[in-house]
């Protein structure tokens, strides 16, 4: 039993050196980060609150007389160090990226705060894009409200002061902010020459599109020249939306950015698809056929166009966009022309009788003969025409003075 009992008890530590050794495996090791925090000229800073946080975990700290906190992190962590002062202030959290034991040199500045406020020739200007930025980093990056905006607690130092908006050339200056500092930036309006060249590269080349409408948001419209071109006056650092516009093309709207300089943009436009129709006659014999022919609003053929006559498909055209009906009443008939969404306007071809045919012929045949004749005589002889019914008296009277010319020449004998 002794035996018996001194083996558990083997067997019980045992297992729990065992567990032990799980567990101390099992934890995540740490490294200590040595951060000191110091003004830009060197000087210690203490009584600083350092809060460190990496992906499942956070912990604080404060820096003794000497400007130094030890921070316990993750080995290999990426950490994130911010620094809460009563009188010093840092614009961004400091990175520690894959952490190890090392030593951890934390920057801080005197805080400080500004009101920027933005006016121009007519008073404060709403609405105005103001950015401050300090060794590449953005620290303020907003809009003016009433006029003017207002910074949270920052650095005090140098920044790069940018003031923009729409319609205005932008103003790019150094502001150097301490303590409370108040500054106003004045802009000024302007406006750049903005080009349109407006083309239809159906052709090769490109033809320019005289007669279109450009509207540009914001500056109004204009019209262009034989050549497609045209330019307009256009408020600089803008976004506006253009449009150009013309009947019978396709409208096209895109949204340009314009800056501080000229400025030339094309714009491609195409007609819209149209039909249009041609009959190789008006007038057909009842019986026989017209040739119908298709085009595009180029003027290239259009095949498998549905052909319709009097709301009856009729004929399809073919690849040279032509199609063949048979004209099979007399009168008016009226067809038309689709594909797609695209239908042409009516045409109308007029179905005729043989037999009427033919007496028009005869008629216009008769009217046109007697100009004929008259002409052939006038050139023939050079005589006026004698009516029919006078020939008769002509004769007697040509016969009476030969029989008196007979007796006076027998008298005389």
């Amino acid at each position: 039993m002794r035996y018996i009992g001194v083996f558990l008890s083997l067997l019980v530590a045992t297992s729990v050196v065992a567990m032990g050794g799980a567990g101390v495996a099992s934890a995540q090791s740490t490294v200590t980060l040595t951060v000191s925090v110091t003004t830009a000229d060197g000087a210690a800073v203490d009584g600083a609150d350092l809060t460190a946080t990496w992906d499942d975990g956070s912990t604080t700290a404060t820096t003794a007389s000497n400007g130094k906190a030890f921070v316990d992190v993750p080995d290999g962590a990426d950490v994130t160090i911010e620094v809460a002062h009563e009188d010093y202030v840092r614009n961004s959290p400091y990175e520690v990226t894959d952490a190890s034991e090392r030593e951890v040199d934390v920057t801080v500045a005197a805080k400080a705060n500004a009101t920027i406020a933005v006016e121009d020739d007519d008073g404060p200007v709403e609405a105005a894009r103001v950015v401050l930025e300090m060794d590449g980093e953005t620290v303020l990056d907003a809009e003016t409200a009433g006029g003017d905006v207002e910074t949270d607690t920052i650095e005090a130092g140098t920044y790069d002061l940018t003031v923009s908006k729409n319609g205005y050339y932008t103003t790019e200056t150094e502001l150097a902010i301490t303590n409370d500092t108040t500054t106003t930036v004045t802009i000024e309006r302007g406006t750049v020459p903005l080009t349109v060249n407006v083309t239809d590269d159906y052709f090769e080349p490109p033809r320019g599109v005289s007669g279109a409408t450009v509207e540009v948001e914001g500056a109004g419209s204009v019209i262009t020249q034989s050549d497609g071109t045209q330019q307009i006056s256009v408020p600089v650092n803008s976004q506006p939306a253009v449009t150009v516009s013309k009947d019978g093309y396709v409208t096209v709207e895109r949204t340009i950015t314009v800056r501080e300089s000229e400025r030339t943009i094309h714009f491609d436009v195409d007609r819209e698809f149209a039909l249009s129709v041609e009959r190789s006659n008006q007038q057909i014999v009842v019986g026989e056929t017209v040739r119908v022919t298709v085009t595009d609003e180029y003027g290239d053929p259009v095949a498998d166009a549905v052909v319709r006559l009097d709301d009856s498909v009729v004929a399809r055209t073919n690849d040279e966009g032509e199609a063949t009906i048979s004209i099979d009443e007399a009168g008016e008939q009226e067809f038309t022309v689709s594909k797609g969404d695209a239908i042409s306007a009516s045409t109308t071809v007029t179905g005729v009788s043989p037999g009427d045919e033919t007496t028009e012929q005869t008629e216009t045949t008769a009217t046109t003969e007697p100009t004929t004749t008259d002409s052939s005589t006038t050139e023939v002889g050079g005589l006026p025409d004698i009516p029919g019914e006078y020939i008769p008296l002509a004769i007697v009277g040509v016969a009476l003075i030969a029989v008196l010319f007979g007796v006076r020449w027998w008298q005389q004998r």
